[in-house]
């Protein structure tokens, strides 16, 4: 028996060993399977099978046909190095979207009108680049409001061609994280670029004050709203969404003459007075207008300054750049 045992302990290490093989690939399958995104499983199951029967196939060559194990070692092995090498790089199995943000930005209504309200607010112009092997099929475009900031009028008197343009309709006083949802019908085919425009369309008046902004001035055509919001692109399947990035959108235009003013007011000749200088110019004698006019200068001012400074990252339009550089003095 010992002599029995002894003969049959080098067919029981290979044996186990083969069985030690086959449990490793089977637990890196399902690992590596686990952690890979649902549309590129499949092409990882099958060059993972690829890699296995390589491997089966080499170990019964070696056992039952050594006279050629060469030939198809070596065949078994470039089988394998092959299919382990094109999982990373996805050069075989379906073909996949690979969309990012090539470009975005906010456009401001032009021409300006002076003296009235632009027929819309902000758009914002984003440029898409397909880097993959298949079609991406844009579906819907999820607008979330972070922010929103009402500046009521303080004073009155006185290059790739665009392929889709999609109107966005922005509500009043909306609810924190609002959502907005619009269809999109965009094709971004293989290895090519897309771009196309969010027009945003502002509230016609303003329902009142809340806690966080006042109510409408007495000439409503010239109150303005600013959102900040964040855009998603959403794939047709089971695709991931394309975060476009954070925007700030002001209408219906973002001019802004009449609705903050900085507390030194400088002059295009160099000259210089105080915000309180420039409102008693303006409102002369009359001592409500001046108060009301500054109450509302002053809060407009606040509420622009946090929203163009809380973050920092926030794509916005030249005119706004314009404004916060103005403030920074």
């Amino acid at each position: 028996m010992a002599v029995g045992e002894t003969s049959r302990r080098p067919e029981d290490i290979r044996r186990n060993v083969v069985r030690l093989v086959v449990g490793l690939i089977a637990l890196a399958m399902v690992l590596l399977c686990a952690l890979r995104p649902p549309e590129s499983r499949v092409a990882l199951l099958a060059s993972l099978l690829g890699v296995l029967a390589s491997v089966f196939l080499f170990l019964i060559t070696w056992h039952w046909f050594r006279w050629v194990k060469g030939v198809v070692a070596s065949f078994a092995i470039c089988t394998a190095l092959i299919a382990w090498l094109t999982i990373p790089f996805g050069l075989i199995g379906p073909p996949k979207t690979r969309v990012s943000v090539a470009l975005a930005t906010v456009t401001s209504p032009q021409p300006y009108d002076y003296g009235g309200v632009a027929t819309r607010g902000n758009s914002v112009d984003i440029t898409l680049r397909n880097a993959g092997t298949q079609q991406a099929i844009l579906t819907q475009a999820r607008v979330d409001i972070t922010k929103f900031v009402f500046l009521p009028a303080c004073k009155w008197g006185s290059d790739i061609p665009v392929s889709g343009s999609y109107q966005v309709d922005l509500p009043d006083n909306p609810e924190p994280n609002a959502s907005i949802d619009t269809v999109l019908h965009q094709q971004l085919a293989a290895d090519d670029n897309t771009r196309f425009t969010l027009e945003f369309g502002t509230p016609k008046s303003h329902a009142g004050p809340t806690a966080t902004n006042p109510g409408p001035s007495e000439v409503a055509d010239l109150d303005a709203y600013a959102y900040k919001v964040r855009i998603t692109l959403i794939q047709d399947g089971s695709r991931p969404p394309i975060d476009a990035g954070e925007f700030l959108v002001v209408g219906p235009d973002d001019f802004l003459l009449n609705h903050y003013m900085p507390e030194t007011v400088t002059d295009p000749d160099g000259s210089r007075y105080t915000r309180e200088e420039s409102l008693r110019s303006w409102a002369g004698a009359n001592d409500d207008a001046y108060e009301k006019a500054l109450k509302c200068i002053t809060g407009n001012t606040d509420r622009l300054r946090d929203i163009l400074w809380e973050d920092s990252s926030t794509v916005m339009s030249p005119k706004m750049q314009e404004h916060r550089t103005v403030l920074e003095r």
